[in-house]
């Protein structure tokens, strides 16, 4: 996630910007001036010995700086997602168990989300790994029994699950909530305006 790449993408005119981390590099998100409209963190596992045998990390380190990273994103000036990629037979026996990562983070907004068989993961999973919708909207169902998080969205087809968090993030006195789609749009517009204010 390259800082200069998001305040251009703003320049360019667009209204949204998504980055996503995996959390490896806490320090990329210490040098942001510029945040994205919306920021994700991807996880995986609950501990570090998941960590390893999911992520397969190639620094020593990675659990550390993931959890680095997740603890940042707590105060973050913008929209926190934490996406939970839901892996059949690997992370979803016991939802529960994530609750660390909500707790550390807050995030605005948990993302639960099918794993797909492509890519290079198709080489060391298999499509046995790939839950259905019934799969991932239990599992996200009991991940918000844990933490208190409200199931706001779900969408059959891209199996995904939206969870939010019922209380307000306070980042330097501005309130972060997610109340829906057509709240959110509103926000955006306003976050755009104070982002232009700043490059410009």
């Amino acid at each position: 996630m390259q800082l200069s790449i998001i305040k251009e993408f703003f320049k360019q005119g667009l209204k949204t910007v998504f980055a996503v981390t995996s959390g490896t590099v806490p320090e990329t998100i210490k040098k942001l001036d510029i945040w994205p409209t919306n920021i994700y963190l991807s996880a995986e596992a609950w501990d570090k010995e998941m960590y390893k045998k999911l992520c397969i990390p190639v620094i020593p380190d990675a659990w550390e700086k993931f959890l680095e990273s997740a603890e940042l994103l707590k105060n973050a000036p913008t929209r926190t997602i934490l996406r939970i990629t839901c892996m059949k037979g690997l992370n979803m026996d016991m939802p529960e168990k994530f609750d660390f990562i909500v707790e550390k983070m807050q995030p605005d907004v948990i993302e639960c989300k099918a794993y797909a068989w492509m890519g290079y993961s198709r080489q060391r999973l298999s499509n046995d790994n790939s839950p259905d919708y019934a799969e991932v909207k239990e599992f996200a169902e009991k991940l918000g029994r844990k933490t208190g998080y409200e199931l706001s969205l779900s969408k059959i087809g891209s199996d995904i699950m939206l969870l939010r968090r019922p209380t307000k993030r306070i980042v330097s006195k501005e309130e972060f909530v997610y109340e829906g789609v057509e709240k959110e749009k509103v926000l955006q517009e306003e976050y755009l305006k104070k982002v232009m204010k700043k490059i410009y």
